[in-house]
């Protein structure tokens, strides 16, 4: 028996004159972009607190602020919870992507491009917020 995937599978598929293709399989073949690097996820991290540093703000920790720059650089879903509050929920994060279908997140790291997109995001949102933070060295971020 042969088994999807192999070689012998495709050729005899071919030798019937049908197409070789995965996506009947249920299979998505899409091209692999380079993870973030622990360096990149690290140092977006260190910026975050760097920020909270210079401009400390009442009852706002690293996460609030993570969950804000994710909501406000990708975009949220809103919802309310049970008190009558709303609560925004990031449609990424650096390491998981909400799936609307499903009501949840699924783990998916951001490529190193768009984590650098990330933390340039970091740094104009806390400029326009009156706050210059550090520059990262290559050492602790963005190599």
């Amino acid at each position: 028996m042969n088994r999807l995937g192999t070689k012998i599978a495709r050729h005899l598929y071919e030798a019937q004159g049908w197409a070789w293709n995965p996506a009947w399989l249920g299979v998505e073949c899409i091209p692999i972009e380079p993870e973030l690097t622990p360096k990149q996820q690290r140092g977006y991290w260190k910026l975050l607190s760097e920020w909270l540093k210079l401009n400390p703000m009442r009852g706002v920790d690293r996460e609030d602020l993570h969950k804000w720059v994710c909501c406000t650089h990708f975009g949220h879903i809103e919802r309310e919870l049970p008190d009558g509050r709303i609560d925004w929920i990031p449609i990424r994060t650096t390491t998981k992507v909400w799936i609307e279908d499903e009501n949840r997140y699924k783990r998916r790291r951001l490529s190193r491009e768009k984590e650098s997109d990330l933390i340039d995001f970091v740094y104009r949102a806390a400029a326009e917020g009156g706050v210059i933070l550090p520059e990262l060295e290559s050492e602790n971020g963005l190599q």
